[in-house]
């Protein structure tokens, strides 16, 4: 056989390969990712430009340049899957110099020159003519040309990773660039002792949690403690008061009766309830919105609860959804119609408490362990009535603790029975949130006047009788 024959029988056999329709199919799909890919990319760039485009700073690169960096990092990207990372690792080296080079000239030449006073020089035609020289405090205002190399670098993880990993940093980016100002309000409020509780919380966090050990410790057959499990509950509870606390840094103490409420039920329902008592019993003002904030508050206190149980058990949150439901719509309908009538009131937020402080949080951890450990002891020895009178203490104080405490609990049980520590659960939870309406009443009762307490009472009846008919009679 010649050489020219079996060259031509060699191509017509790949023609045919490449022409058969699990190749073609294969090759679409393909195709469409990176098509997909490149897509994603112009619009995370159209996004993250269009936001540049319209920021009131100086505009080096803007709703053009964006998507470009980001498809070309795409691009580098797919072309280092068949060549290596060195495309990659060339054109993000590239693009630093593109973005460096001209802040490195531009800091050059105002340095050479004399801070603050014009600068006579000879144009083409030999007249002179006058440059107003910045200070040698010059800002480059670098925020643009990072956000160009982190976008270059989105641009690879949407070939790299999962397309929703570059969506979401991406988005993020976008978020961060556009809320400059609150930031900056943000950074403004806090105080020394906020930003030395965040560090505390942080270095805790960050170095202590990943060296805790992951094991129960026992004592007679019951569990006692589980340092790392604990203390992510501890993150978890902090995390969702830090929420709050930032939003406030956002709002400010102006937020009106709503976010009043809102944010304060965020951070703390039971230390909303104090503070407006505290305010009520100083002010007329607050006499009146009191109860409507607290009901807020304690509306959100049920937004709390589901978002601690869907940590735990997604299963768990969805059989205790409809009951709960209902009695937060027993709470959130009457506060409705209250905010309806008072909302153009002018109010002012008592002061917030940063909810990252470490002693708080040990506290609560402490808590949290002896909670589960209660629940474990009276399950074994004092029954359904034990489990009841545990969450209705642990409700006063916390229904954080309860509300992980039963969670976990019914994540542990066995198969067979978790039908059944179900329909147990979200009553032992709903009792702990009974009793934390007794115990915000007796607070407005201990803090302010009779007169508060009394409204109180009358919002809080409904909810309450609510509370026990569904315990009672809601069918398991």
């Amino acid at each position: 056989m010649t050489l020219f024959p079996l060259f031509a029988e060699t191509a017509a056999d790949l023609v045919l390969a490449a022409s058969s329709p699990e190749v073609i199919a294969a090759r679409s799909v393909k195709e469409s990712h990176y098509f997909a890919q490149l897509g994603i990319a112009l619009l995370l760039g159209l996004l993250v430009g269009l936001q540049r485009e319209r920021s009131k700073g100086r505009i080096g690169i803007g709703m053009r340049t964006f998507p470009l960096v980001t498809i070309f990092g795409t691009i580098c990207a797919q072309i280092s899957l068949f060549s290596g990372g060195v495309v990659f690792m060339g054109g993000l080296l590239c693009l630093t110099a593109v973005l460096v080079i001209p802040i490195l000239l531009e800091s050059y030449f105002i340095s050479s020159e004399k801070p603050g006073k014009d600068q006579s020089s000879v144009n083409d035609t030999g007249s002179a003519s006058t440059v107003a020289v910045p200070h040698a405090g010059h800002d480059p205002a670098l925020t643009t040309q990072v956000a160009a190399l982190v976008m270059f670098g989105v641009g690879g993880v949407l070939v790299y990773l999962p397309l929703m990993v570059g969506v979401a940093v991406g988005g993020t980016v976008a978020i961060l660039l556009q809320f400059k100002i609150e930031l900056h309000k943000i950074a403004a409020r806090l105080t020394e002792t906020d930003m030395k509780a965040i560090m505390q919380f942080v270095l805790v966090t960050f170095i202590i949690l990943p060296v805790l050990p992951n094991k129960t410790f026992q004592l007679g057959g019951l569990n006692i403690i589980n340092l790392w499990e604990t203390w992510v509950m501890v993150v978890l509870i902090v995390g969702l008061g830090l929420f709050g606390y930032v939003a406030y840094m956002i709002f400010g103490r102006d937020a009106g009766i709503f976010l009043g409420g809102f944010l304060g039920g965020a951070i703390s329902s039971t230390a909303t309830t104090v503070s407006y008592a505290r305010q009520a019993k100083v002010s007329s003002a607050y006499r009146m919105i009191a109860p409507v904030v607290i009901m807020i508050a304690s509306s959100v206190l049920f937004v709390r609860v589901f978002v601690e149980i869907a940590v735990i058990s997604l299963d768990f949150l969805w059989y205790s959804l409809t009951p709960l439901l209902v009695n937060m719509a027993l709470i959130t309908i009457p506060a409705v119609f209250l905010y309806l009538k008072l909302r153009k009131v002018p109010m002012q937020m008592p002061p917030q408490e940063n909810p990252t402080q470490l002693k708080p949080a040990l506290m609560f951890g402490l808590m949290y362990a002896g909670v589960s450990f209660a629940l474990g002891a009276a399950k074994e020895t004092l029954g359904d009535s034990g489990l009841y009178a545990i969450s209705a203490i642990s409700g006063t104080t916390s229904m954080d603790a309860v509300t992980l405490s039963v969670s976990r609990m019914i994540a542990e049980t066995p198969v067979d029975q978790v039908h059944e520590a179900m329909q147990t659960g979200w009553r032992l939870i709903l009792v702990g949130l009974l009793a934390n309406l007794v115990a915000k009443s007796l607070f407005v009762a201990a803090i302010a006047d009779r007169q508060l307490f009394q409204r109180i009472v009358q919002v809080f009846a409904i909810p309450f009788l609510g509370g026990l008919l569904t315990i009672l009679f809601w069918p398991g």
